[in-house]
């Protein structure tokens, strides 16, 4: 089971495949029940579990006193929902920003090297440099088919504007609370 795990000073998310978590750590436990796994395994089919731990840092900041004092009366869904709510926009935040479309050679290079490995990385970089430099026919007529339709798609993909000509669509910003979203159970 792959997760994605994001670890912070005073908060670790972590997302992960419902279903193969389930298969994983639960589903022996409903062996000799009368329990329908299969239903059950396509109810949940591609649902993502996000969580979010929080650490003993951040339960000092929210409640502004040492956790020695703070009891579980204390604690109120209310504060946790806004700590994962608040947790989570952050990631997306981080997301959104490799959304953007990407202009000039420093932004470029930036995003290429988060996105791929570093030859490949450089490989698509000095492919952009050449674009920009000699223009898209140019850099079309000196290279193979195969290799400047990928690497023109993998630009695409990197949300690299190339030639400053073409027309990208914006992928709309969109509302998510997990919290309106009716409950697996």
């Amino acid at each position: 089971m792959k997760a994605c795990i994001i670890h912070g000073t005073v908060t670790t998310l972590k997302i992960y495949n419902k279903s193969l978590e389930f298969r994983k750590h639960d589903q022996l436990k409903f062996r000799d029940t009368d329990f329908k796994l299969q239903n059950y395994f396509e109810l949940i089919d591609g649902f993502i579990r996000f969580e979010c731990e929080i650490k003993k840092k951040k339960l000092q900041f929210i409640f502004g006193q040492d956790l020695k004092h703070i009891s579980v009366k204390d604690l109120k869904y209310k504060d946790f929902e806004k700590v994962w709510s608040d947790e989570f926009m952050r990631l997306l935040g981080m997301l959104e920003s490799d959304l953007e479309i990407v202009r000039g050679k420093e932004d470029v290079k930036k995003r290429l090297l988060n996105l791929y490995k570093k030859a490949k990385a450089m490989r698509l970089f000095n492919f952009y440099c050449a674009i920009q430099l000699n223009g898209i026919d140019f850099v079309k007529k000196d290279t193979s088919s195969t290799s400047f339709y990928r690497n023109i798609d993998e630009l695409k993909h990197a949300r690299v504007d190339y030639s400053q000509m073409y027309e990208f669509h914006e992928i709309p910003k969109f509302y998510f609370n997990p919290f309106e979203y009716e409950e697996v159970i």
